[in-house]
């Protein structure tokens, strides 16, 4: 379901919004928003363009927010995710983390008006922290909050766990023959584990839908409406591959100077942020799996599935007006599939 689905977005990628259209809904859904809440917003900046959303920082007299409008209008994303995100505010998140509330939602054109949250992305943080120790303790902010979300109240789909493992086997097999043909023995053995779930995913949790803010409170975004797993490890590996992708991006960006350290490499720096995630996460955990070592093995699978998604994105840059920096983006992220698929390498050997 995982693999299907992200084919599925980029054959819908013909049906989406312009960024034109988006603004001149912007405009109708402020004013309804207006209206319905009584405000009058004294500024409109767009802040967000990518390939799934649009989104404004509106101001008015009593705060910030943001507008956030679905470039797909069959997905209902937006509108969903916003009704999910309520009634998780609503809810007892045990103080692990917060969600920005959505004030004003339009059915029609998909889109929600909420809370803007000010601060920096943990993806940022995280390419940008130096300290081994602070960056320890994003790590470990992340997995709490991560099992306060898998311990909400299971509302995704009735899913058969045992059915998705030997079909994601099957979907790293056809997309990374290589790998896949040197580890058959061992991806045949995931296969046959007991699953992990189902739970309550994020559906996205990766370190850039986590905004710290200058008080230190961690806030949740971009929940997904309709998780397309019910097993933890999917929110697990995202966070993962995100984290190492924020340190190989910082890495591209400001390279080491050559008397660096290999160990400063961003290959040999996930792994034990990977374990320090697992334990952080099971010490909160401990329904999920009785340690971190039991999740590693499997979690391997899912991260090859996020790198097969990867590797879907890159192949279908075209359906999403990306094409002027679309080479660039595609040979820097098949050199990160490559450092990742060695990264896991060590999994398997």
């Amino acid at each position: 379901m995982i693999i299907a689905k992200a084919k599925q977005v980029l054959s819908d990628a013909a049906l989406r919004r312009s960024s034109a259209d988006c603004e001149r809904i912007g405009r109708t859904v402020m004013a309804r928003a207006e209206q319905a809440l009584g405000a009058a917003f004294s500024q409109a900046r767009k802040t967000v363009d990518n390939r799934n959303t649009v989104g404004f920082r509106l101001t008015d007299a009593r705060g910030e927010y943001l507008l956030k409008i679905n470039k797909n209008p069959a997905a209902r994303a937006v509108r969903d995710a916003a009704f999910r995100m309520n009634t998780i505010a609503a809810g007892d998140t045990g103080g692990a983390f917060s969600v920005p509330y959505s004030h004003y939602i339009d059915r029609e054109f998909d889109a929600a008006l909420m809370d803007f949250v000010p601060g920096t992305r943990l993806d940022t943080l995280l390419g940008q922290e130096r300290d081994p120790g602070r960056r320890a303790t994003l790590i470990q902010t992340s997995a709490e909050a991560l099992s306060a979300i898998h311990s909400l109240p299971h509302d995704g789909p009735s899913l058969d766990g045992q059915a998705e493992l030997d079909g994601l086997v099957q979907d790293v097999a056809d997309a990374l023959p290589t790998f896949s043909a040197r580890n058959r023995a061992g991806l045949e053995r995931l296969a046959l584990q007991a699953p992990f779930g189902p739970v309550a995913l994020h559906g996205d949790f990766s370190p850039k839908n986590l905004i710290l803010n200058e008080n230190g409170t961690l806030f949740v975004i971009d929940f997904s409406d309709r998780p397309d797993s019910p097993s933890p490890l999917r929110d697990l590996s995202i966070f993962v591959i995100g984290m190492a992708h924020a340190l190989a991006r910082a890495r591209w960006l400001h390279p080491p100077s050559a008397s660096a350290s290999a160990s400063a490499s961003p290959g040999r720096a996930v792994e034990p942020l990977m374990r320090h995630f697992l334990e952080a996460y099971i010490a909160r955990s401990p329904h999920i799996a009785p340690t971190p070592g039991a999740l590693a093995p499997q979690l391997a699978l899912f991260e090859l599935v996020r790198l097969v998604e990867t590797k879907i994105w890159l192949d279908g840059y075209w359906a999403f007006d990306e094409a002027s920096l679309g080479w660039l983006k595609a040979m820097l992220g098949r050199f990160f599939i490559a450092a990742q698929l060695r990264r896991l390498q060590g999994r398997f050997d």
